[in-house]
């Protein structure tokens, strides 16, 4: 089954045990057993060392969805997952469009990290504003021409944890663009659009900051 919809505001790195984690929160709720809420955490952080999509809040959450505090269904729920990670988000319910409102629902509010395009505009490591311009999503089609120019910054927003961005340089661009993004475009027409080896798709967006540079950034989806 494939999954389209992207990460959103809420991903975040699986087996994250600080106090800002909804999904810890959850894994207490659950297992509320001693010493049992530290297990379950630990065998999501190895769900989520096994991959980007894995790593993601939303699959994570669905799998301890799947497991309703039980050790054996949460072993099954995280084979599950390492199978088919789209399997464990139909099966809990956070496959359709309406997944963010579901994962709120199920784990409740919260102030995770943005997911860079949800907004207007957001400042990187070295303090520079990016402004979003319009369309929001690129086609592949007129993504590619500009992502592998020199004079344009092309960046990669990561999966499991929005907000994190890396930059491509010059010689990595044409690479990456081949093995990653071609063909795994979700210019949010709606059409079928199939994940890359890692179980990824991309959304593609254009910034500009107050010098007139421009940036493509590449919001990975899972």
């Amino acid at each position: 089954m494939t999954d389209h919809f992207p990460p959103g505001p809420s991903p975040r790195r699986g087996g994250d045990t600080g106090d800002e984690s909804r999904l810890a929160r959850r894994v207490l709720e659950d297992f509320p057993e001693p010493g049992s809420a530290p297990e379950v955490l630990r065998l999501l952080a190895g769900l989520a060392a096994r991959g980007e999509a894995l790593a993601s809040e939303r699959v994570q959450a669905a799998v301890v969805v799947l497991a309703d505090g039980d050790f054996r269904r949460l072993r099954r729920a995280i084979d599950r997952a390492a199978t088919d990670w789209r399997d464990v988000l139909a099966a809990a319910g956070l496959a359709a469009a309406d997944w963010p409102r579901r994962l709120d629902a199920e784990l409740g509010g919260g102030a995770p990290r943005a997911w860079l395009p949800a907004g207007e505009e957001w400042t990187d490591a070295d303090g520079t504003r990016w402004t979003r311009h319009r369309p929001r999503w690129l086609t592949e089609r007129a993504a590619k021409s500009p992502a592998l120019r020199t004079s344009v910054v092309l960046a990669v927003e990561r999966a499991g944890a929005p907000g994190q961005v890396d930059l491509l340089g010059p010689a990595a661009r044409e690479d990456y663009w081949d093995r990653h993004v071609a063909g795994h475009v979700d210019d949010g027409s709606g059409g079928d659009v199939p994940p890359n080896g890692d179980g990824l798709t991309y959304r593609i967006s254009v910034w500009r900051d107050p010098r007139g540079r421009r940036l493509v950034l590449l919001s990975e989806m899972c």
